[in-house]
């Protein structure tokens, strides 16, 4: 692999130069010479301040760059790192949505954009980190930033000045050093929804005594717990017929803690990369095409990360007296997942919390009933069947079964005002080949008030 980092960088330079002198007309606008350089400018400075902070403000040992280890890092080997989840599977992923939305913000689409993103992760990882670059960081940081970048640069369009700013920093960053003004009035929003709960959580798990045996060493815990929790559906789901990506997206965030000591992040992403109108009529409505998704579920107990290429169906059916009744489907190609293995006391030996990472398969479904006055009923299945790859430090094989279960019943109280009951379990069980098989699970059931719009 000796002089791939020159020719990885050669390839997305040309590609990218090549994009822009043949660019075409894109949502952020015309593609021009002075927004090349504007782009790739942001890219590097963004690069700069993270390495700048790491090296002289968090003192951070691989930041300790010199000419000798920026030279290593274009002749040795890359490697799957085993850096800790959040940083792989979040904070790269976010770096690469900053990459990403200095394209967009300055002409580039969609794609011409993801190159950006590339082209970030590889400067970054051989001109400023000592470690051996990683292709799980480049992976990561190229399509996760793609995904969140582009749901991060569309809605800087569509909410307030103030909290734009805090959606995507780099929108407004080259607003204000170009002087353009956000062109805002034209909605695309669907839905927004964001809520807030108290409730109960309950975590458990346990292992196998032996290989093949019966599980038990049992383990739980009883919580109460907290949430935030935001939905936003950009452009609508059932009438869409496009081929420019995030023409239509979904985006839910959860985020909560709890007591004792606990916490919980799940977001979970999909976007049509292009559509078609299956269905169009006066009571129906659906829509179809390929989806890129970004699913993240992490807490004390569950750390899985997804990255998907799916085939989605979203149908849409009126009823008489005002009801609704709304079904999505997804199926496809987990194409990286990443999760890590938590090993119990009396296996205190293994212990391990690196990443494995992996691929296999998803299907994702929800339906939901609506009704002006009896309120809204919503069920989500969520599967995914992953096969480790890259195993971590223990180096075992085989692969987990992911599940995630949601039900969730809210009754309008005022105008754009609802009270509901939300019940959701996380699911997860192991099939290792040499380690003990483990079963981890996490219900929970809450009260929330939520506006709507």
């Amino acid at each position: 692999m000796k002089k791939a980092g020159f020719l990885a960088i050669a390839f997305i330079l040309g590609t990218t130069l090549g994009t822009t002198l043949y660019g075409q007309e894109s949502s952020g606008g015309k593609v021009t010479a002075g927004g090349f350089f504007l782009a790739l400018g942001e890219n590097i400075l963004s690069n700069n301040l993270m390495y700048l902070a790491n090296r002289y403000i968090m003192n951070e040992p691989w930041a300790q760059v010199s000419f000798a280890s920026i030279r290593e890092n274009f002749y040795e080997p890359w490697e799957w790192d085993r850096d800790e989840y959040f940083t792989n599977q979040f904070f790269h992923p976010y770096q690469g949505s900053v990459y990403h939305v200095a394209a967009r913000t300055n002409g580039f689409n969609f794609y011409q954009s993801t190159l950006f993103a590339a082209f970030g992760s590889l400067s970054w990882e051989t001109l400023c980190e000592t470690n051996a670059p990683s292709f799980n960081d480049l992976i990561c940081t190229t399509i996760g930033g793609a995904a969140l970048g582009e749901m991060f640069h569309r809605l800087y369009f569509e909410i307030p000045n103030a909290l734009a700013v805090l959606v995507s920093p780099v929108d407004a960053f080259n607003n204000l050093i170009t002087g353009r003004r956000p062109q805002r009035g034209v909605r695309n929003i669907y839905s927004l929804k964001l809520a807030s709960g108290i409730g109960y959580t309950y975590a458990g798990k346990s292992a196998e005594d032996e290989k093949g045996g019966g599980f038990s060493g049992s383990d739980a815990r009883h919580m109460v717990s907290t949430d935030l929790a935001c939905t936003v559906v950009y452009g609508d789901p059932f009438e869409q017929q496009s081929m420019t990506p995030y023409n239509h997206f979904e985006m839910a965030i959860y985020a909560g803690a709890g007591f004792p000591v606990w916490y919980n992040l799940k977001l979970l992403s999909d976007g049509y990369l292009f559509s078609f109108s299956a269905v169009d009529s006066e009571n129906r409505h659906a829509s179809t095409g390929l989806s890129l998704h970004y699913d993240l579920f992490a807490d004390r107990q569950f750390n899985f990360f997804s990255q998907a290429l799916d085939w989605t169906y979203k149908h849409k059916r009126r009823f008489s007296g005002g009801t609704d009744m709304e079904f999505k489907a997804h199926l496809g190609w987990t194409a990286f997942s990443a999760d890590t293995f938590y090993v119990y006391d009396k296996y205190s030996n293994l212990r391990d919390t690196s990443n494995n990472y992996g691929t296999g398969i998803n299907i994702k479904n929800t339906l939901a009933v609506r009704n002006p006055l009896w309120g809204a009923f919503e069920l989500k299945a969520f599967m995914y069947e992953v096969f480790n790859i890259i195993q971590n430090e223990n180096q075992d094989s085989g692969g987990d079964f992911y599940m995630y279960l949601a039900a969730d019943y809210s009754y309008p109280v005022k105008k754009q005002t609802v009270a509901g009951i939300a019940v959701s379990s996380l699911w997860h069980r192991s099939f290792l080949d040499r380690l003990p098989d483990t079963r981890k699970w996490v219900p929970d059931v809450k009260l929330y008030i939520a506006f709507e719009m």
